[in-house]
Order: structure tokens, then sequence, then C-alpha cells
């Protein structure tokens, strides 16, 4: 039916005005026609079939079958979405005059269809700018939306909650952080006051399905770019309103209001008068924290059940795996929006969880005051739950209020250890990790000797609960407890070993990906310590190299797996350059073949298959996470081998040159950026392994050195200074385009800071090989490289930069002008002389000494512009 050319007016017919069919089939037929729409609008916008169909679409609003209602609004948004407002912009009135129906179900379907529409077309919002559907919500759209949610219908309140609530969530798709279009200096900030003022009049509307989208409004408002002209403007009923809501009856009230003290409390001005309600809001948070039916309903038997261990895992238990790459981006998200050992989805109880953590960080020990009483009586209570929720409250406050609760700390420690052997397994699970959350007292003398083992051993021993969820939660807090205790540990690893072996045989497949992390975690805890003891090399070493060559080439647990052999690789290069060198790398010896064949093998089908969907000849796309952790495997493996890995690359199926090349040639920056940082640790550790493949890759790292990501233009920096470092003749044919490119980078100080000083350390490196070759242009970038360098953690790549930096005004005294003297000696000055090398040192006097008799009249004058602790040190050090 598809191909026939008439196929979008059958589909219409069948699913509007087939009446007598199933509202399923009609669903199905209607369906159908999204898809086709969806392909046909692009390229084929205004066809007669699509002139057709907007004709006669609106008609599903009208139809008494709800599913028919919904699809027709979903049909609706996405010719509007993808054919543009303005191409039909009669829908919107047919919409609003829908809405002004008596009959209840033709209203829910236009406000429906209304709420799609904005929902989607706000998605866009930033990149439509004055286009037709912001002059359409500038004159229409959303004065309509403000007088809707103030509609007053006393002899229709059922049609005034629709309209309240409605129009509130079209206003908030507008408002929302993402899309902000409201906010000072936007193109709809008329409107802020105004959606303001309606949020303020709802808040005391009788209909929780009103009050929760005017919660959701007024959470968004604490932004920056809002703030200040409504939260701020009525800070004390705006607060009292939240504490009322958090006890609101109305469950999904409560879940949209506990959201608003994590995002104000970061906000000072909201903070300080926030400390009066503390001995008011605290205890509700506390009675939110209990577990619900809505946390139970997000839960399956993996969570609950008392003995379900040798339960395989349904594939919807495992959620898929993400590899994140060698670069410089970061994204922290507050929420875990995913499966977790407590349920899938956002829920009150962990909303009031995140509430506490937070007013524990902003006010510490005042929190102790309202909640210790409240905690000491749970954790009396007979009812399990009420004990769980103590526990997760006292998980929730750990981190800000650990030196307050330092007093109570052994006490608390001993309840929480009787308590991973609750009967319970979901109490058992909280128990572990508050547990974790006291790591950090827990590792400190004197109770270490105490604790330490008592914890260890109480979390290996959940490690192998009989409870799937159990064992998650005490394997994430093993990992917790291996971050902060470090080689604290290396007295018990036999122990340690012990357990995790066991863990092998016993774990079902989604927790076998955190016995992966954890032991990769440990590795990296501990350091080359893992070498000398037997249980990690006699035991999970070898599971770990037989599970790696045997695993499936598209399982799940490849990545993860492949993620715990860097964690061991890392930790066991850490003793590079020492008397323990070779002991570490003999350790790890007879798997490092195996382990590159398998990355060769599995990348290179990968590529194949990739290579196929980008042809068309397979329709879905083909993971490929694969692809970095490989290559970021590679890296580790370099990173420890050093020299060594020419002779490892000179045997034919071991040599991954080939695939290097391939994947810096991949059109996925992803690929691209593990593959450049695999050419940095060859460059710098084992440089002659790339003299053959040099000619192919350098071109392809310098065209990324100012476009395309962050991590990607990161790692093409870092690999073509290591490059420079090593071999600098190679670079010498390219050092205009990298300094020029380089020199545009840094001039934009909005970017990364870590690609910043990447990119200053790349240059110093071409201006010490090649100072006369870049010495033009260093009037350019002198000043942003003097900003960007002077926040560098002191090491030796900045000395090596300073040291650049120094050739260069040798090469080009003449770009150091009056302009230029303030950020240089402040810069110079943020190095402690004493740990320059002497000749550095000495050329650095050179030229303070020079610019002070260059600037004579002016000089005073600039030396009083620098900070005092960089007048001090350039007087003390330098004899200015």
């Amino acid at each position: 039916l598809e191909q026939h050319p008439d196929a979008m007016k059958y589909l219409s017919h069948i699913f509007l005005f087939q009446t007598s069919l199933a509202p399923q089939i009609r669903q199905m037929a209607g369906l159908q026609l999204k898809n086709l729409l969806i392909r046909a609008l692009a390229p084929s916008e205004g066809t007669p079939d699509i002139a057709y169909v907007k004709g006669v679409i609106p008609q599903a609003i009208m139809d008494p079958q709800k599913v028919v209602r919904e699809t027709g609004g979903s049909i609706i948004t996405t010719i509007v979405t993808y054919g543009g407002i303005e191409n039909w912009p009669e829908i919107m009135n047919s919409l609003f005059e829908a809405v002004q129906n008596q009959d209840q179900s033709i209203v829910e379907g236009a406000l429906s269809t209304l709420q799609k529409i904005c929902e989607d077309e706000t998605d866009q919002y930033k990149h439509l700018e004055q286009g037709p559907f912001l002059v359409h919500c500038e004159r229409t759209l959303i004065p309509t939306l403000l007088q809707m949610a103030m509609a007053q219908m006393p002899d229709a309140p059922v049609k005034e909650k629709l309209l309240r609530k409605s129009a509130v969530t079209c206003l908030n798709f507008f408002a929302a952080g993402n899309v902000n279009a409201f906010a000072p200096g936007e193109p709809l900030a008329q409107f802020l006051n105004n959606y303001w003022q309606v949020l303020g009049a709802l808040a005391l509307d009788t209909d929780a399905s009103v009050r929760r989208p005017v919660c959701a409004g007024m959470v968004i408002m604490v932004h920056p770019d809002t703030i200040e002209a409504t939260v701020l403007q009525a800070l004390d009923p705006v607060v009292e309103f939240f504490v009322r809501c958090a006890q609101d009856q109305d469950y999904n009230v409560r879940l949209e209001a506990l959201d608003f003290w994590p995002r104000a409390l970061r906000y000072p001005a909201i903070a300080e008068p926030c400390r009066r309600i503390l001995p008011s809001i605290l205890p509700l948070l506390v009675e939110n924290a209990q577990y619900s039916q809505w946390d139970y309903l997000s839960m399956t038997d993996r969570q609950t059940g008392l003995d379900n261990a040798a339960q395989p895992d349904e594939e919807t238990d495992i959620a898929p795996r993400f590899h994140e790459s060698k670069g410089c981006d970061d994204d922290d998200e507050e929420r875990e929006e995913g499966t977790t050992t407590w349920g899938s989805g956002w829920t009150v109880r962990k909303a009031a969880a995140l509430a506490m953590d937070n007013f524990a960080v902003r006010y510490q020990s005042e929190v102790l005051g309202p909640l210790l009483p409240r905690i000491d009586e749970r954790l009396k209570s007979s009812n399990w739950e009420v004990q769980e929720s103590a526990v997760l409250v006292l998980g929730a406050i750990a981190p800000g209020c650990l030196e307050g609760l330092a007093p109570h700390l052994p006490q608390v420690v001993e309840v929480l250890l009787k308590t991973t052997w609750h009967e319970q397994p979901l109490l058992r699970s909280i128990s572990c990790w508050t547990l974790a959350r006291f790591s950090g007292w827990v590792i400190l003398p004197p109770q270490s000797q105490t604790f330490l083992p008592r914890l260890l051993e109480a979390l290996l021993t959940r490690v192998l609960d009989s409870n799937k969820g159990v064992q998650e939660a005490a394997c994430s807090a093993f990992a917790t407890l291996e971050e902060a205790a470090g080689q604290l540990l290396v007295p018990f690893l036999s122990d340690i070993g012990q357990a995790l072996g066991k863990a092998f045989d016993s774990y079902q497949a989604r927790n076998q990906l955190l016995l992966y992390d954890a032991i990769g975690t440990l590795a990296q805890a501990v350091g080359p310590h893992i070498k000398r003891n037997e249980t990690f090399t006699q035991l999970i070493l070898p599971t770990l190299h037989r599970r790696f060559g045997t695993m499936k080439e598209d399982e799940y647990c490849l990545v993860a797996l492949a993620e715990c052999w860097i964690g061991i690789l890392h930790a066991l290069s850490e003793s590079a350059g020492t008397p323990e060198a070779a002991a570490s790398i003999q350790c790890v010896q007879p798997y490092i073949p195996d382990l590159v064949f398998r990355v060769r093998t599995v990348c290179t089908a990968h590529l194949a298959e990739l290579e196929a969907w980008r042809q068309q000849r397979i329709a879905t796309r083909p993971p490929g996470a694969f692809l970095e952790v490989g290559l970021d495997l590679l890296a580790a493996i370099v990173e420890l081998l050093r020299e060594q890995t020419l002779e490892l690359v000179s045997s034919e199926n071991h040599n991954f040159l080939p695939l290097l090349v391939h994947c810096c040639n991949d059109p996925s920056l992803q690929t691209k950026q593990s593959a450049f940082a695999l050419v940095g640790d060859l460059a710098k550790h084992s440089h002659k392994v790339l003299d053959g493949i040099l000619p192919q890759i350098l071109p392809i790292l310098v065209t990324h050195l100012d476009k395309t990501s962050t991590s990607v233009c990161n790692n093409a920096s870092w690999a073509v200074g290591e490059i420079c470092f090593k071999n600098p003749e190679v670079i010498r044919p390219h050092v205009n385009d990298i300094g020029g490119q380089l020199v545009r980078l840094i001039k934009r100080t909005n970017q990364h800071i870590t690609l910043l000083q990447n990119a200053c350390i790349t240059l110093a490196r071409i201006g010490s090989a090649w100072p006369q070759e870049l010495a033009a242009s260093l009037p350019e970038f002198l000043t942003p490289f003097c900003f960007i360098m002077k926040g560098a953690r002191f090491d030796g790549e900045k000395i090596n930069a300073f040291g650049g930096l120094v050739k260069l005004l040798k090469a080009n005294p003449h770009a150091l002008t009056a302009d230029a003297f303030v950020p240089l000696a402040d810069t110079l000055a943020s190095s402690p002389p004493a740990h320059l090398p002497d000749v550095l040192r000495g050329d650095i006097a050179f030229i303070l000494s020079s610019c002070k008799t260059q600037f004579n009249s002016q000089w005073d004058t600039l030396f009083q512009r620098l900070p005092q602790d960089s007048q001090s040190v350039l007087k003390t050090c330098y004899g200015l």
C-alpha cells in the first residue's frame, strides 16, 4: 500500500472515515500515514496528497475514539514540525476553535495536540531565530495560552481545569532551561512577567493537575537568566509554597515540587533566607524518603526477590553500555533516570534524598538538629520500610555532615553493618550505599584499624548476596570504597580477589558489568601492587583473558571488559621508569598479544558493518561503542609497553597500524577522538612505530586542530605536540598551517580550558623546535597564551611551554609590547622560580630585565598593574 501513488489518501480514509473498524486498526493506518508524511514532507512539501491530508486530518481531533484523537494529534504535529507552521497556519486556529467545543473529549484532543506542537517546536527554538513560528508565538500563541491559563468557567469546572493545566504545560515548554524563551534578551522576553503572574495566581489552585505544572514552571524559573525577575521578587511566598507542596496529598505535585530545593540552594540569595524553614522542611523530606507504591511499581523481582541470584537476566534488565573516551568534555547530571538498584525512573523518595543531600551540603551541621531525633526514632522502628528511610537519610546527608556526625559515627556504622544482614533485600542494599558514603571517615585513623576491615568484610559478603539488587548495590559501594581507600586495600587483596573470583561464577549478565568496573577500579586504587598478589594474577587475570577472547563481538559486556583491562593496564603503567616496570609488563605479557589480536578483529568487523550501513547495504546502524574502547585499550597497552610496542606491531597478527589509519579517517567524531589519542600515546611512548604512517595521519590531525568537537580538537592538538616533541623534522612543513589554526583557537577564550592549555603547550613545542618559523605570529597570540597558561598546573608541560615561549621571544623581541608585558610577567611569576631549570630561569631573568630597560619611563606604572603576589616573586627572585 505504501508504494501506491494514492497511499496517503487511502490511509487517511481508513484512519478517519472507516469508523466501523476496530480503533487499533485505524490507529495502525494513522501511524503508517505519519511515516509516509515524514518521508514525503522534506523533498515534496506542498504536493497534492499532503494538501489533502492537511484538509482532512483535523477531523481526527473530533473522533470519539481516544486512540484516534491521539494518533491524529501526532500526525498534525508531524506536519507542523517537518513542514513548518508557516505552511499550515490555519491548523492553530482549528485547534483553538476545537478548544471551545462543548465536548470534553474534543477539548482534550485539541489540547493534547497543542502540547505536542509546543514541545516539538520549542526543541528547535534556538535554531528558529525570528522565523515564522516565533512571529506566530508573539502575535497569537503565547497571548492565547496566557488567556487560557486564567480561564474562569464556574459552569464548566472540568474544562477550566483542562485549559489551565494544558496552557501552563505549553508555556513551560517555552520557559524551560534548554529553550529559555522568556529570558531577558530573548524574542519572547516581553511575556516573562505575564508568565510569572500566571504561575503565582494558579499556585493556590485547588486542582492537583494544575498545581503540578505550576510547580514545574516555578522550578524552571530558578535559572540565572530569570531568577532575579521572578523568584527573588517573591521569595518568601515561593519558599512557603514549596514547603506546602512537599506535604501535598498528590504524589505528582510532590514529585515536581521537591526538584525546587537542589536548584534553589545553589543561590546564596535563596539559601540564606531558607535557614529559617529548616525545622519545617527537613521533617517533611524525611517523611517523603519512605518507600511508596510508586517506588514498588518501578521495581522488579530483581530488587525485591529474596533469592534470585541464579535467575538469568532479561534483555531489558541491561542498559546500553557507552564508553567515555579520552577528551575534555564533561557533563554531570544529578538525577539518575535509568534503572537503578532501587527501581527505574524518578520518584518522590529519590527526589527527597537529593534535596536532603543539597540541604546538608549547604547548611552542614545545622540540619542535624531537626534530623537526628527522627533518624534515631526511625532506626528503632519495627517496620523495616521506616528503618530503610532512616538509613537513606543518613546516606543522603553524609557528605555534607561528616564533621558534625563524627561523634556519632562509631554507633552509626555499627548499626549500618548490622542492617547489611537484614532479611529484606532493599534494606541490605541501602545499607551498602550508605556505608560507602561514609568511606571518607572509615579510612581515617584511628577508626580505620577497626572499621575498614569490618566494612570490607560486610561489602564483600553482600557482593555475594542471594539477591541481584543487593549484589549491584554492594558492587557499587565497594567501588566507592576502593576510590577512597586506595592503597589501604593492599593487605586485603587476597580476600578481595577470592570474593570477586566467586562472583565471576555466580553473577548474571547485568552485574557482570559492575564486577568488571569494580576490578578495574581496584587495580587503579592499589596500582602496581596487583602484580604481587597471587589471587589477582592467578585467578582474576586468567579469567578476564579467557572471557575477552570468547565473548561474542556484539555482546554488551565486551565494552565493560575492555574498560576493566584498561584500568588494570593503567595501574601497572604507574611503575614505568622504575625498577618495577619489567615485572609489571611480565604480569600481563602472556595476555597482550591476544588482547591486541581480539581488538583488531572486533574493530575491523565493526568498521565493515558501519561501512555497509553507510552504503545502505544494511538498514540498522550497528553499535560502534567497541571501536572507541578498543582504541583506548590499545593506547593503554602502548602506555605500559612503551618502546616494546615496536616489537609487538612487527608481528602481522598484532600490527594495529592499518586499523589506526582507518579510524583516523573514519567519519565518526567519537572514533577520531580515540584514534587521535592513540596517535598521541604512540608518539609519546614509542614514536618510531609511527614513522611509516605519519605522512598519512599528520595532515588529518592538522585539519582537526580548529574545528569539530572539543575532545577531537583537544586530542589532535595533544598528538601534534607529542609528535613535534619527539620528531620535530616531520612537523616543519606544516608549521605555518598548525600555528595558524592553534592561534585562532586560543584567541577564542570561551573554549574548554583543557583544550586551550593543550593548544598553548603544542604551540610552545613548535616554537621551541622552529622558533624562526613561528616567531612572526607571536604578537598575535602572546597575550591569550599568557592568560591561559597562568592557571595551568605547574608541571613539566608548563615548564616546557615557558621554554618554548622564551625561544619565541628571543626570535621576535618586538612582540613584547607594553600591553603584553603585564600578562607575560604575571604568568612567569605563577611558576616557582626555584623549581625551574637554571637555564630557563636565567632566560626569564634576562627577558624581564630587558623589559625594565625597554619600558623605562613606563616601568613603575606597568609594574604596579601586577598583582601583589606577582610583584613579590619578581622582586625577590628576579631582582626587579
